[in-house]
This record gives structure tokens, C-alpha cells and sequence, in this order.
């Protein structure tokens, strides 16, 4: 008896120390991750391009019998060219849209001028005036309270606008002087992918003669399951973005706007900001249209962004769920948890954290650990 409790006591121990073990190498790995991914993110974005785009090299190399780096090349220049052909149509589309506007704003801003003189006269004013001769009915303490509290808001007023300004100003200079540094970036994340997907098979084989052979089987799944999650999630987001530019480009088209296509991609575009999305371009417009009278647009527009809301929010979990083979409320907690984390970026890295998680459960590591843990051979 005593010896059977002292091996069940020893196997517990090794058991803890394992889970231990496991537990500590996971901080450390998630610690490093986190430290690393600041200076080494251009090159994890490249390893992740070169995933995506290796089946397209592996087309051309075979179907074209080109040598690897001159198929990493095409494939890397098709997809350039492919992405800048979209963006010089939609500039020339936009620049087009642009100097139709230049036209018409002009007239518009006198119109918006006239209706906002009206407000003020008709609507404004009269207030002004009942609410001074309420004020003057007061006494003289009660009438000086209600100016320093008038003044008080004023000084916040003025405050929050000028920090306004500030921010704004701020924000744009950093942005333009980012773009030196993005451009270095985005350099180094081409050249990167190249190198990593010219020599991708090179890597591959010098790994196997150096990684015991289970530990390749559970790498090759995870890069298997990774690679179909981010496709299936990139062709998502590509469906969701189309459906929003498909869902304003009949809507517009409905209410006789003109530009409805360069309008409509650049909704579609923007799309791809969490909780903003169209909203940064429908609001504004329907704010406009709003104070200019023109009631019809107004209600057009409020419509067809409350339609593009409710289409992301209600097909956005499925389509995600479905794409990376993820259950529809474990996409829903993804996105919550990385809202809580990290803010707006958080819905675009929770979904990605998520990715990870299904591609290392699909792949068995999680069962191995298991398996490793408890000191049992997989079945």
C-alpha cells in the first residue's frame, strides 16, 4: 500500500512539474513574442505572405517551369500590379469625383450658409432672447452664477476645440511623417517574403534533417491549418467588403448619386475599419444633406448605412466562423476579448489569435500536450 501511494505520489509530481514546465515555456514563449514582434513584425508579416503566396509560386514554378526566385518574382510583382492597378482607377475615379465637386461645392456651402442664417433667425434668436429675459428676471447673485457658469462652458468650450486642433494637427504631421517609415517597412516586408519563399523548400528540408520526426508531423499541421485559417479569413473580410461595396453601390445607384462606383469602393475599403467603417463616410454625408434640406438623401443614406451595420454584424460571425472553422460565438468572444485588450486594433487581433488557437486544435498539439502532461503515449 505504501509503495502504491508513493508512485502515485511520484507520478503526480511529474505531473505537476510537466504542467509546470509546459506553463512557464508558454509565458516565456508569449514574453518573447511580445518583445520580439516590435522590431521583427516586418518579417513575420513576410513569413505569413509567403504562406499565403506560396501555392501561386508553386503554380507558376510548375505549370511555366520557371526557376523558384523567378516565380517568387512574378507572383510578387502580379499581386503589385494587381493592387496598384486598383488604386491608380480609384484615384483617377476619385480625381474625377473631386472636380465635379469643386463645381458644385461652392454653391452648396452658399446654400448651407443661407440655411444656417435661417436657423439661427428663426430658431435660435428667439431662444436667445427668452432666455435672456428669464435670466433678467432673476436676482443679481442668481444672474452672476449663470454668467460664470456660462463663461465656465465657454473656457471648456474653447479648451476642448483647441485641443481638438491640437490633436488633429498632430495627428496628421505624424502620419505624413510616417510615410519614409512605412515606405522602409513596406521594403523590407517585399524582400523579405521573396527570400523566404525563394528558399521556402531549402528551409523546409534543412529543418527535417534537424527536428525529430514528430515534431515536424505537428509543424506541418499547424503551417497546414494556419495557412487555410488566414485564407479562409482573408477570403471572409474580401466577401464582407464586397457585399458593402455591392449593398452602396445600389443604394446610391437607387438615389440617382452620381459616382456611385468611385463612392461605393471607397466605402468598401474603408470597410475594413472596425466600428467605424462606412460610418466615417455615410455620417458626415447624412449630417450635410440634413442641414441643406434635402431630407430624401438624408433618409437614403441613414437606411443604407444601417443596412451595411446590421449585414456586417450579422454575417461577419458566420462567415469568419465558417472560414476559419470556428464556432460563430467563439468569433463573437474573439472580437469582444480583443476589443477589451487592445481597443479598435483588438477586432482585427482577436480574430487572428483565434486563427492561431484553431490552427494548433486542429493540428493535435493541444492533445499532445495533453499527452505529455499526464505521461501517456497517444493512442
Amino acid at each position: 500500500m505504501n509503495s502504491k501511494y508513493l508512485n502515485d505520489i511520484v507520478r503526480y509530481l511529474f505531473i505537476l512539474f510537466r504542467f509546470v514546465f509546459i506553463l512557464s515555456l508558454s509565458i516565456l514563449c508569449i514574453t518573447l513574442f511580445y518583445y520580439v514582434i516590435k522590431y521583427a513584425y516586418p518579417f513575420l508579416i513576410a513569413f505569413l505572405a509567403a504562406l499565403l503566396i506560396n501555392p501561386l509560386v508553386n503554380f507558376l514554378e510548375e505549370k511555366w517551369h520557371l526557376k523558384r526566385g523567378l516565380a517568387t518574382l512574378l507572383a510578387l510583382l502580379i499581386i503589385l500590379a494587381t493592387f496598384c492597378s486598383m488604386a491608380v482607377l480609384l484615384v483617377i475615379e476619385m480625381i474625377n469625383g473631386i472636380a465635379e465637386l469643386t463645381a458644385v461645392v461652392p454653391q452648396n456651402i452658399q446654400w448651407l450658409s443661407m440655411d444656417l442664417q435661417h436657423i439661427f433667425t428663426k430658431h435660435i434668436m428667439p431662444l436667445w432672447e427668452r432666455l435672456t429675459h428669464m435670466v433678467n428676471t432673476l436676482n443679481e447673485g442668481q444672474q452672476k452664477t449663470i454668467q460664470a457658469n456660462i463663461q465656465e462652458i465657454g473656457q471648456r468650450l474653447a479648451e476642448w476645440l483647441s485641443l481638438l486642433g491640437q490633436s488633429i494637427v498632430k495627428t496628421l504631421t505624424n502620419i505624413v511623417l510616417s510615410i519614409p517609415s512605412l515606405l522602409t517597412i513596406l521594403v523590407f516586408i517585399l524582400m523579405g517574403t521573396f527570400f523566404i519563399n525563394k528558399d521556402w523548400y531549402k528551409m523546409l528540408r534543412f529543418f527535417k534533417h534537424k527536428i525529430p520526426l514528430d515534431f515536424q508531423k505537428s509543424t506541418e499541421a499547424i503551417f497546414h491549418e494556419l495557412r487555410r485559417s488566414l485564407q479562409g479569413y482573408i477570403r471572409a473580410q474580401f466577401i464582407l467588403m464586397t457585399l458593402t461595396g455591392l449593398t452602396v453601390f445600389f443604394g446610391l445607384s437607387l438615389l440617382r448619386v452620381q459616382h456611385a462606383l468611385t463612392i461605393s469602393v471607397f466605402a468598401m475599403l474603408i470597410d475594413i475599419m472596425p466600428y467605424l467603417g462606412t460610418g466615417t463616410l455615410l455620417i458626415p454625408w447624412g449630417l450635410y444633406t440634413y442641414l441643406t434640406q434635402d431630407y430624401f438623401l438624408t433618409i437614403g443614406i441613414a437606411s443604407l448605412y444601417a443596412i451595411t451595420i446590421i449585414q456586417r454584424q450579422l454575417l461577419e460571425p458566420k462567415l469568419v466562423s465558417s472560414s476559419i472553422g470556428s464556432n460563430p460565438l467563439m468569433t463573437l468572444v474573439a472580437l469582444f476579448i480583443g476589443f477589451k485588450l487592445f481597443g479598435i486594433m483588438g477586432l482585427v487581433l482577436g480574430p487572428i489569435c483565434l486563427i492561431a488557437l484553431t490552427a494548433f486544435f486542429h493540428s493535435g498539439i493541444f492533445v499532445d500536450l495533453f499527452h505529455f502532461i499526464t505521461g501517456k503515449n497517444r493512442p
